[in-house]
């Protein structure tokens, strides 16, 4: 009898994974890709779709999010907006996190970074390590703008940021969202939660901003008037138009993490800091023009960098490509980017982030079986 339950839990494990054939694989890399190769890209809304691919540069999978007006999960994106798609990993890795809109008709009358959020709802989309999407749609959120980044510790709240209406924060499945930091500086763009900080990207000089990369209030906050904190010694470099970035811990010794990239579009690099004594100064760059999205994975000090940048014509484009650090805490960030994949005609790439890992009752659940199933 414990034999044959044995191999039926085993059975069912095995069946799960045939039905899980989609799962991401950890420690593989996930695009925001927009457009489906046939249809030119326009402001009136493209199909995304989430591509994930080996480190190699190997196409593992695209995943269809769904695209048709009335449809309850519908999240599609401004084909021609660069500044769009910015994937997060939620900061327990078990979910992607993305912005996007909900348009009806789809492709929409008008360009719909200008319409209003009550006529063109904004959404937020969570996936997990199975490839299963939720959302959520609000009419308060970055409405006549881009909703450019969201992000989570666990999925059961969202931070979001975009064009106009500041860093908002909401529980999720919510109607409505509430603005946390001040009408000073309203437009951001990357969100995301580092070691239980939250923190925010943007372009200097915008509305007066002098804070382009900076903690939002202290924590994860949920409330409003939070300022806009700077990272001691992060300097402001003229033109700096600052998307995405990856903090990591490689010291050992420097409390919380130390080391952070950045991606800068306009000074055309990937810059790297390190936080000496709590203050932040440079250690080196590659060049990467135009380059939008980052992320990162540590293996003990080397940190693979894996980037992004996409065309904003009707025709698209764009290239992955990535680099690997290996001078450890710091030492001086050099060489140059690799592509690993280029966007096909008529699609464009955007963000990027590390694949989502699975629950871990289930790798849990998994391991027992096979245990047992070696037992006999």
């Amino acid at each position: 009898m414990k034999t044959a339950l044995t191999l039926t839990v085993a059975i069912v494990f095995c069946s799960t994974l045939v039905c899980a054939a989609a799962s991401f694989t950890p420690g593989n890399v996930v695009v925001y890709r927009v457009g489906d190769g046939v249809a030119a890209l326009a402001n009136t809304g493209n199909g995304v779709y989430l591509d994930e691919y080996a480190t190699n540069g190997t196409l593992v999978q695209s995943i269809p999010l769904p695209s048709a007006a009335g449809d309850g999960n519908q999240l599609v994106a401004s084909g021609t907006a660069t500044s769009e798609g910015l994937l997060t990993l939620s900061s327990d890795g078990k979910l992607l996190i993305m912005t996007g809109y909900r348009p009806d008709p789809f492709p929409y009358t008008a360009s719909l970074a200008g319409t209003a959020g009550t006529a063109v709802n904004r959404v937020i989309g969570r996936v997990n390590s199975a490839g299963t999407l939720e959302t959520m749609a609000l009419a308060d959120y970055a409405t006549g703008n881009n909703p450019r980044s969201a992000c989570a510790t666990d999925g059961s709240s969202v931070w979001m940021c975009g064009g106009a209406g500041g860093v908002r924060y909401a529980a999720w499945n919510s109607a409505t969202s509430l603005q946390i930091t001040s009408n000073t500086v309203v437009n951001f763009r990357q969100l995301n939660v580092v070691d239980d900080q939250l923190y925010v990207s943007s372009s200097s000089g915008s509305g007066g901003n002098t804070i382009p990369l900076g903690a939002v209030g202290t924590g994860v906050p949920t409330t409003a008037d939070q300022a806009l904190l700077a990272l001691p010694g992060l300097p402001v470099l003229s033109g700096n138009s600052m998307y995405s970035y990856f903090f990591c811990d490689l010291s050992g010794t420097e409390p919380g993490v130390d080391t952070l990239y950045i991606a800068d579009d306009t000074v055309d690099t990937i810059r790297k800091y390190c936080k000496v004594s709590g203050t932040w100064a440079q250690y080196g760059s590659v060049a990467a023009v135009d380059y939008r999205g980052l992320a990162g994975k540590v293996d003990g000090t080397d940190v693979a960098l894996y980037t992004a940048t996409g065309g904003s014509s009707a025709a698209g484009g764009g290239t992955l490509a990535a680099v690997t650090d290996t001078s450890g805490y710091q030492g001086t960030l050099s060489g140059t980017l690799t592509t690993l994949a280029t966007a096909g005609a008529n699609t464009a790439y955007r963000g990027v982030a590390m694949a989502p890992v699975p629950e871990p009752t289930v790798l849990g659940m998994l391991a027992a079986a096979l245990v047992l199933v070696r037992r006999r």
